[in-house]
């Protein structure tokens, strides 16, 4: 028998989305590929991974399992602190009704350090976009 679905969170930390007016930007490295880095726009960040737009028509391809480098995160100055960070690709979403696909990944090996850094920082924003409601 089939479960039904409560609407319960199964997160592990709280997720921040962001507008396209954020202009949260990306560079990432393909593991595959050293030295070959491109930039895609971030859609949310947790301190569990973060989740990217990956246009149809890059020469690239991710499948589920595949590793890249996080070098940088451009648009939020209180994420500049997150470099050289591995992440694992968990998921990819593509669907006709979207131009791009969506890559879910998670971050590997992050210091608990950054892990409460990037915690703070998407609390600290979730509570100011309330405010602004």
């Amino acid at each position: 028998m089939k479960k039904a679905f409560n609407g319960a969170e199964k997160r592990d930390h709280a997720r921040l989305v962001f507008s396209s007016e954020d202009e949260v930007v990306g560079l990432f490295e393909f593991s595959n590929r050293p030295g070959s880095e491109a930039s895609f726009s971030i859609a949310d960040i947790s301190a569990g991974g973060l989740r990217f737009f990956f246009p149809r028509n890059n020469e690239q391809v991710l499948l589920t399992g595949d590793q890249m480098v996080l070098k940088t995160i451009m648009g939020k100055m209180k994420l500049a602190f997150i470099t050289d960070i591995n992440i694992r690709v968990q998921w990819v979403v593509d669907h006709d009704l979207f131009g791009h696909k969506m890559i879910g990944c998670q971050f590997i090996d992050l210091t608990e350090k950054n892990q409460s850094r990037i915690d703070r920082f998407v609390q600290y924003e979730l509570i100011g976009k309330n405010l602004e409601e």
